[in-house]
Order: structure tokens, then sequence, then C-alpha cells
């Protein structure tokens, strides 16, 4: 299964490329902040059960002050995304300026909240966890600063990452498939060498064998 996936790569890589870019492009054509704000709202709820699901199973802090911090920042979560959910749906009224303003109080909150855990962690995380809160409480910091970040910017973000994204999968695919054509011929001239070579001992055995012996011929 695992080898029959890798000699199809190219078409999945292709495929994966073909879905993201006409995502990219439809999405423009709804609206933005229906759109946005819905997936935003899923988004936090999803997140905040997800997590308070596996804080209940099992506790991850030993300290009781940062479990409480986290586990209302989960809810806090869930609660927000609940209200997004039905002021886009329920309201039918527009956020505007607020969700800028509410995304990035949500990153800099998670950031300053997971170095805060960090630090009374008996495990520090990997490094790419570590910059990827860094860049929470910047970005968020610059969205709230910035103070005009819209649905509309938040979509064209999307919409210019997606393209970026689908075009790199096209050309990985690109090369795959050229690099399957190449393997595909080399073994075709191997498999061809070879069908030549047994062809030629075939030949050469049957002459052999054709071939009248001279000392009983002289015998006879």
């Amino acid at each position: 299964m695992k080898e029959k996936f890798e000699s199809y790569r190219w078409l999945f890589h292709a495929i994966l490329a073909a879905v993201i870019f006409i995502t990219a492009m439809i999405l423009p054509f709804f609206s933005p902040e229906r759109l946005i704000v819905t997936l935003i709202g899923l988004i936090l709820v999803g997140f905040g059960v997800y997590r308070l699901y596996r804080l209940v199973r099992r506790a991850t802090w030993d300290d009781a002050l940062i479990k409480r911090i986290n586990l209302v920042e989960m809810f806090g979560h869930v609660v927000l995304g609940l209200f997004m959910l039905y002021w886009i749906w329920g309201l039918n009224e527009s956020l505007g300026l607020l969700l800028g303003y509410l995304i990035g109080a949500i990153l800099i909150v998670r950031g300053v909240i997971h170095f805060y855990s960090d630090q009374n962690k008996k495990t520090n995380d990997d490094i790419t966890i570590f910059f990827l809160h860094i860049g929470a409480i910047i970005g968020g910091s610059y969205i709230i600063f910035q103070g005009d970040f819209t649905a509309e910017v938040l979509l064209g973000f999307i919409v210019v990452m997606a393209t970026r994204r689908s075009i790199k999968y096209a050309l990985l695919s690109f090369n795959e498939y050229r690099e399957k054509q190449k393997l595909t011929q080399q073994l075709s001239v191997v498999s061809a060498s070879s069908q030549s070579s047994h062809d030629a001992i075939t030949l050469a055995t049957e002459e052999e064998d054709s071939t009248p012996n001279t000392e009983d011929e002289r015998l006879h």
C-alpha cells in the first residue's frame, strides 16, 4: 500500500494543489465577514473543547494555579467562539474592527499563558512551539496596534497563502512526475537490454545445438 502511494504521490500533490487553488479562487465570492467569523468561531469552540477534554483526562500541570488559568482560557475560547457564531448567524450583525481586537487579544493571551506555564513545567517544548508562541504575541500585538484588521484583510491573507501553497504543490507534483517518468524510462532500457541479452544467449544456444559435430560425421 505504501509503495503504491509513493508511486502516485505526484497525483496526490496535483489534486491537492488543484483543490487548494480552486478554494482560494472561490473564497472571495463569499461574504468575508460571515465566512471568517464562522471559521474562527468553530476553531475556538473545537480547540477549547479538545483542550478541556485532554485536561480532564490527565493532569498536564502540577501547579493548581496554572491549571486554573488554562481552564479559564479554554472556557473563554469556547464562550468566545459561541458568541461569534451567535453574533454572525443569530443576530446577523457585523463585528467590524472588533474582530481584529479579539483575534489580537486571543493570540497575546495564548502566548503569555504558554510561557508562564512553560516556566513551571518539568520539560520544555521544542523550538517550533517556542517560536510559534513568540509569533502569536508579536502578531497579536501588531493586529491590535494596527487597528484596521478586518475579515476582508484576513481573507485576503488566506487567499494569498493558499495560492502560494497550491503553486508549491503543483511544482512538487510536476517534479515528482518527471522523476517517475525518468525512472520508468531507465527501467525500460534495463529491461530491454536484459531481454536482448537473453535472446542473444538463446539464439547462440540454438545455433550450437543445430551445428553438426564433425567427428560424429566422420565416424558415420
